[in-house]
């Protein structure tokens, strides 16, 4: 990743941000696994952070649906909901083309050539795919996407999203070899930014959108759970 796309992602977490984070990604990459139950005290050994930052995460994940709180019983993993993650879909579309045509016109110059780095990565891991890269860049890409748009309101709607949508796709590349088509499209998406045209990202999104539904209904069909 290039210094520019480092310096825009480097920020100062405190330690809730951090578990948060920490806790989030056990979460995606299903190393805390949907369905299964855990105390607060083993999360916090877990993870190596205190007892306030991490409730207080564990509230941001409630919010986002990865988690849920069960007063005197500890902490559950939420299982992953396919037919509504349809619904998930239909807000995420239409927040994500109001990023696209926001970003394409708000972007300062730093963050349009950290788009056009995003997409040079991008095309590495279409042509060598590799599930934890495309996962990390994805992280990274959203991040500058949110910041390239310079709306807190539509980030923060559209944060209580991202965390399922995450879990998701990494369930998905597990189970189907196609990381250089979303790789492909997410590289088109960060050129568009990059070259700041508004019309051209809104579609690609609609398009990367369309994919992800098709590949939902897929699911739900062979009932691939």
């Amino acid at each position: 990743m290039s210094a520019t796309v480092t310096s825009l992602s480097q920020a100062r977490r405190s330690q809730t941000t951090l578990a948060y984070e920490k806790l989030e990604e056990l979460i995606v990459t299903l190393q805390l696994k949907p369905g299964s139950s855990h105390s607060e005290n083993s999360l916090q050994q877990l993870i190596g952070i205190g007892r306030t930052p991490v409730r207080e995460s564990l509230q941001r994940l409630s919010r986002e649906g990865l988690v849920e709180i069960l007063p005197r019983k500890g902490i559950k993993i939420t299982r992953v909901d396919y037919e509504g993650q349809f619904l998930r879909v239909e807000l995420s579309r239409t927040l994500l083309a109001l990023m696209a045509r926001t970003g394409a016109v708000r972007a300062t110059s730093e963050q349009k050539q950290a788009f056009g780095d995003i997409a040079v990565a991008y095309d590495k891991v279409a042509r060598t795919p590799d599930l934890d890269s495309i996962m990390q860049l994805d992280k990274t890409m959203f991040n500058l996407f949110c910041d390239a748009c310079h709306n807190e309101h539509v980030c923060r709607a559209t944060r209580l999203l991202v965390g399922e949508n995450r879990r998701l796709r990494y369930i998905h590349f597990q189970k189907h070899a196609d990381i250089p088509v979303f790789a492909r499209i997410r590289a088109e998406l960060a050129r568009a930014l990059h070259q700041g045209d508004p019309e051209a990202a809104e579609a690609i999104v609609h398009r990367r959108m369309d994919y992800i539904e098709s590949t939902l209904k897929g699911r739900i069909h062979t009932n691939d759970q």
